[in-house]
């Protein structure tokens, strides 16, 4: 029973070796990931409206 208990207590002491920064580094990454794809999908959206022409290029045209 002492090699299963062994066992047992080894996951928990992995599990607690902080993986936390890695799983920080993760979400900071992937936030910075979203912006850039919100900046890219609003320049593209700003350029298609700009190509659709009058009314829908012009400023302050809302539907």
């Amino acid at each position: 029973m002492s090699r299963r208990e062994g066992s047992l207590e080894d996951p928990q002491a992995d599990s607690s070796a902080s993986p936390l920064p890695h799983l920080e580094a993760k979400i900071q990454q992937t936030h910075s990931l979203a912006r850039l794809l919100t900046k890219y999908a609003e320049q593209l959206l700003q350029e298609y409206v700009q190509h659709q022409g009058d009314p829908f290029g012009l400023p302050g045209f809302s539907p």
